[in-house]
């Protein structure tokens, strides 16, 4: 039953069950271990209420169908699963109640083969609960709503209703005055100060002391990456692929596994404290290169089309312009970012990350290729 829409005098004499009183000291009810092992919990806003709704369902139908258990816990709003996970969740659930067991964890400890190149890679390729699924299954979880600070004070955004407009002058006396209000904050009381993530984190070491170190992966590749396998795969198969400057521009390529172990090495090293390390497999592949060797894999011919690098640049500059006057929230089909990386040198050093880590690239550009070849094979897109 919903709390919101039940009167407290409508409950009077009856016993309630909340997430709290479920389990029986520290031990999780089953439900709540099934939806801790299915990766059933991911924000955990919903959780409490999943596992009661499908508590309530288990006690009068103890072998549900999936389609029982999606009907149960569709008043159950949910943004992040999709409702997949907790049914499955719920399934099990059933299963191990019916057998009169305990539970038992299933994940996944086989390792892959991209895990074998570093022994420490124990969690790559596995699936391991969530560090704060316990929490979230027993609803202990504070929320940004739930945190509250003597004095503190609360932010409200207000967004212009014109869609596309220059901006003359605003306008905040009347909002000031108001009671309660102890500041308006636009363009002209905060100073414009353009940002990397790096040049952020660089402050933040220099002025307090925050301990830390920089990776800059380069063109990360290999099974699953989506801007350089999946959709150069898909405009290779649609003819729609095309060169920037030739495609004569080392790529930078570094396959994932290569980059995690640098990422390891940098993590376990004392000596990379306030260092910044390049992550690449210090090959000169072009993206020519690169391509070409998708489009044999895929049976694609290989890109004819050339487009200068300047041209290109003015292309993607004036496509995110449109894109954006027309509030179209896809991403343009050229962007100068993407121009940048297919058409300049992308090759950057990591002698430092040799010398200093040991990091050596495991995976070189054909084993990465192969790797890239059994994947879309796996998935059926070649």
């Amino acid at each position: 039953m919903n709390s919101c829409l039940l009167l407290a005098a409508q409950a009077a004499g009856r016993q309630i069950t909340t997430i709290e009183g479920l389990a029986h000291s520290d031990e999780l009810h089953v439900l709540q271990q099934a939806f801790i092992e299915a990766a059933a919990i991911q924000c955990g806003f919903c959780s409490p209420g999943m596992i009661l709704t499908a508590t309530a369902l288990l006690r009068n139908n103890p072998a549900p169908s999936a389609e029982e258990v999606s009907e149960a816990l569709s008043g159950v709003f949910c943004r992040c699963t999709g409702y997949v996970k907790p049914v499955q969740a719920v399934l099990q659930a059933a299963e191990v109640l019916q057998r009169g067991e305990t539970f038992q964890p299933e994940h996944d400890s086989a390792p892959s083969p991209e895990t074998q190149t570093h022994p420490d890679f124990a969690v790559v390729g596995h699936s391991p609960a969530k560090v704060d699924a316990v929490k979230l299954a027993r609803g202990r979880a504070a929320f940004t709503d739930d945190i509250e600070l003597r004095g503190m004070l609360h932010a409200k955004l207000l967004t212009s209703p014109h869609a596309h407009a220059r901006i003359r002058c605003i306008d905040a006396s009347r909002a000031r005055s108001l009671p309660g209000v102890h500041a308006v904050l636009t363009y002209q009381e905060v100073q414009r100060v353009v940002y990397t993530a790096e040049q952020l984190v660089w402050a933040y070491y220099h002025e307090h002391g925050l301990p830390i170190t920089v990776v800059r992966p380069v063109t990360v590749y290999g099974p699953r990456s989506t801007p350089f396998v999946v959709e150069i795969v898909e405009l290779l198969k649609r003819g729609s692929m095309a060169y920037i400057g030739g495609g004569r521009k080392p790529a930078g390529l570094a396959y994932v596994t290569n980059v995690v172990d640098l990422l390891l090495r940098a993590a376990d090293s004392e000596r990379s404290l306030g260092q910044a390390y390049n992550a690449s497999d210090g090959s000169n592949v072009t993206w020519r290169q690169y391509v070409g060797r998708l489009a044999k894999i895929v049976g694609a011919p290989s890109p004819r089309l050339v487009i200068p690098y300047q041209s290109a640049y003015l292309a993607g500059w004036a496509m995110e312009g449109i894109y954006a006057a027309l509030r179209i929230k896809t991403r343009p089909l050229l962007t100068r970012l993407a121009v940048e990386l297919m058409g300049t040198d992308q090759a950057f050093i990591i002698d430092k990350a040799r010398r200093e880590l040991g990091y050596e690239p495991a995976v070189n550009f054909d084993e990465g290729m192969r790797r890239v070849e059994a994947w879309l094979r796996e998935r059926n897109a070649i």
